[in-house]
């Protein structure tokens, strides 16, 4: 779903979840800046902050660059209406980019391969978080940079997959 061959692919993939996640909500006025959109797909791809660049990246840290990216660049400009998330994360500044953000990069980790030396495994059960939990993650990934997240982020998502799928976690070292 991100990182295809062809941007264009990525670009077409990103609105169409952000249309589907708005239309999930009820929300039917969406500002949403194409050209930030755009410029998200770039940057996410630009100088990749893990050795082997995108290429070489595990799907955490894929799934990790482009929420850093998403969120700080901001693409969607208007707030979701309390009367479609509610009252508490309404009141999250920026909490419609860490939202949408976070579901492209579930949605992308869903179903993803990870390359292991013993073996290829495939995170078959998509993250799912309480709704305490998704709040909080709502509110911690909504001031998001990739400069100062990206290892953080990249290490909470192959965590949280690990904990839906706890067959692909790798043994215990300590």
């Amino acid at each position: 779903m991100l990182y295809l061959e062809n941007e264009n692919d990525d670009y077409a993939n990103v609105l169409a979840s952000i249309d589907g996640f708005s239309d999930g909500l009820g929300i039917k006025d969406l500002d949403i800046d194409l050209n930030e959109v755009a410029h998200v797909l770039k940057s996410m791809r630009h100088q990749f902050p893990a050795q082997g660049g995108s290429e070489m990246a595990s799907p955490f840290k894929k799934a990790a660059n482009f929420l850093c990216y998403f969120v700080s660049q901001q693409p969607i400009k208007n707030p979701f209406p309390e009367s479609s998330v509610g009252s508490i994360l309404v009141q999250i500044t920026n909490h419609q980019n860490s939202m949408l953000g976070l579901y492209i990069a579930f949605d992308a980790l869903h179903e993803a391969t990870i390359k292991r030396n013993d073996g290829d495994i495939t995170l078959h059960n998509k993250i799912s978080l309480s709704k305490h939990s998704y709040v909080d993650t709502v509110q911690a990934c909504a001031v998001l940079t990739p400069s100062s997240h990206f290892h953080l982020v990249s290490v909470f998502l192959e965590q949280m997959c690990y904990r839906a799928n706890p067959e692909a976690s790798y043994k215990i070292a300590f």
